[in-house]
């Protein structure tokens, strides 16, 4: 298998995992969380890269997420961020992620998906046994 194709199972398996832990309501949120709180949801996709190869699905993820997350996850549309493409550079990201935080109360759901490159870079805390940690590529990444 080659590593592309690979990498392409992977991000699959990863998306329909998180959409069966919206279905199903997975593990982590409580019950006061899922009844008196706000759904959040931030929802990263890209396709476009400036530096690395393109992608095909990604944007197709985040739309079929979004959809799942405000017709059956109970996310009202106003309370879902979506940053594609251009607009999710590592700035734009870290942003809305800032602003994820400053807006959840303690009984809100928050959901955080990204469909793009990953990668890995030297572990520099020693806390990894393969000496790497995993990262998020941003659209702006390796430029």
């Amino acid at each position: 298998m080659s590593r592309a194709t690979d990498a392409v199972r992977t991000r699959r398996a990863m998306s329909a995992f998180a959409l069966a832990l919206v279905l199903v309501g997975g593990p982590g949120p409580t019950e006061a969380a899922t009844t008196s709180g706000v759904r959040r949801a931030l929802l990263i996709g890209i396709n476009d890269y400036r530096a690395v190869p393109p992608l095909q699905g990604a944007l197709n993820d985040v739309a079929t997420l979004r959809e799942v997350l405000e017709t059956r996850g109970g996310f009202r549309p106003e309370h879902v961020v979506v940053l594609a493409d251009a607009q999710a550079t590592r700035a734009g990201i870290l942003a809305a992620l800032y602003r994820l935080v400053q807006q959840a109360g303690s009984h809100d759901l928050v959901h955080v998906h990204y469909s793009g490159h990953g990668s890995q870079v030297d572990d520099v805390s020693g806390d990894e046994s393969d000496g790497l940690d995993e990262t998020l590529v941003p659209v702006d990444g390796r430029t």
